[in-house]
């Protein structure tokens, strides 16, 4: 199995210690590796579960509950992703390996320029995606560790189980509670740039779909020039194979979009629900917090943060519905007095199917759609309204 798509979102989840490489075959390494990403799930899982206990402990003031819920619902979602690469690893390399082996994978220059297309467009978003969070990461990490270091309290509100008088249990908490906040920003990059990605690739398909129609097309049209009975046999043998070839392709196609959606589905309907109330929470924050300060700017960027998230899985997933339900009027734009019988019933079939085009779900209840986004803001808002009155 090949992991060269999404290979640099695979990468970067790979060093965070939740995908361990499918091509290991050393037990040493791997035993290792399995080490490593439990101790990077302790990390993570711990600071969330403390965060938690202390929130349910001693909620404090309606501020200080909302400000915690943020940062804490921020991590569970990030659990909830770690866990989903972990416990879907074989399902993930399945629907990697549908799409990295024929008939998907390339066949001519033309259809390798266009996976490369869609290719460097993934590679763009991950980088410009990444590097947007990660500065607002790493804003709000310094911001805090100027005012936590020389007050010796530690970055989150959280329950821990001894004392931190000392300096070594308090800046070994605080560097648990800063890599957990790393390990946090990751997994979010990571799943929500992969998740796309499959979208992405899934509208790369398509492409490379219908321009093997064309083709098939095409060839058919100049066979039917020839009028020896050789040729006629031959010909209708090489028909027979091509378009038993784009079905199969199409047929590959769906799986592949249904796999991913079924993967990922669960997750992104928690991110949804998580999301539009960090959203909101954020609004309500940022309509406390004085204009420009420091606390405001660091609002605005974790609210750009999640509003970015989310469209850009509804984005994709609206333009996997748009491209999939092209599909019949351009099979119906081809030359269809040129082609013969059998093809024409292959094509039509293909077309009967495409009727219904590629949804990709949250929890198979929300249409990933720029629509859903639209309904999302507006359901932050009318939850911004219900703390602005009840406050």
């Amino acid at each position: 199995m090949k992991t060269s798509i999404l290979s640099l979102n695979f990468f970067v989840l790979q060093i965070m210690g939740f995908w361990r490489p499918p091509h290991w075959s050393s037990p040493l390494k791997i035993i290792i590796y399995n080490f490593y990403s439990c101790l990077m799930c302790f990390v993570l899982y711990s600071v969330t579960v403390s965060q938690l206990i202390e929130m349910i402990r001693s909620p404090g003031t309606v501020d200080d509950f909302i400000n915690n819920s943020r940062v804490l619902l921020t991590m569970m979602n990030a659990c909830a992703k770690s866990l989903s690469f972990i416990t879907r690893r074989v399902d993930i390399l399945r629907a990697i390996d549908i799409i990295a082996t024929p008939p998907c994978s390339p066949r001519s220059a033309a259809e390798a320029a266009i996976q490369e297309k869609y290719d460097r467009s993934i590679r763009t978003n991950s980088i410009i995606y990444g590097t947007f969070i990660q500065t607002s990461v790493n804003t709000v990490i310094l911001q805090t560790a100027m005012e936590c270091i020389p007050n010796r309290i530690l970055p989150f509100k959280s329950w821990i189980p001894y004392e931190i008088n000392s300096d070594l249990t308090f800046w070994l908490t605080y560097m648990q509670q800063t890599v957990a906040t790393y390990v946090t920003s990751y997994v979010n990059i990571c799943y929500d740039t992969i998740v796309p990605g499959c979208m992405v690739q899934t509208c790369a398909q398509l492409q490379i779909f219908k321009s093997r129609l064309k083709d098939l097309c095409e060839h058919d049209c100049e066979n039917n020039k020839h009028s020896g009975l050789q040729d006629l046999e031959y010909d209708d043998s090489v028909d027979k194979k091509l378009v038993s070839n784009c079905v199969e392709h199409h047929l590959k196609i769906l799986k592949f979009a249904e796999l991913s959606n079924s993967i990922f589905t669960s997750t992104i309907f928690t991110q949804f629900g998580i999301s539009s109330l960090v959203i909101c929470v954020s609004v309500y924050d940022l309509s406390k917090a004085a204009p420009f300060s420091p606390y405001f700017v660091e609002v605005i960027l974790y609210l750009m943060s999640m509003m970015l998230e989310i469209y850009l899985f509804c984005f994709y997933g609206h333009n996997v519905t748009v491209e999939s339900s092209r599909i019949g009027s351009d099979i119906y734009d081809l030359d269809w007095v040129s082609l013969k019988i059998p093809v024409q019933k292959s094509l039509l079939i293909i077309m009967t199917r495409s009727m219904k085009p590629l949804i990709f779900t949250s929890g198979h209840v929300v249409v990933l759609s720029l629509a859903s986004f639209t309904s999302l803001l507006k359901m932050s808002y009318s939850a911004y309204n219900v703390l602005q009155q009840a406050s």
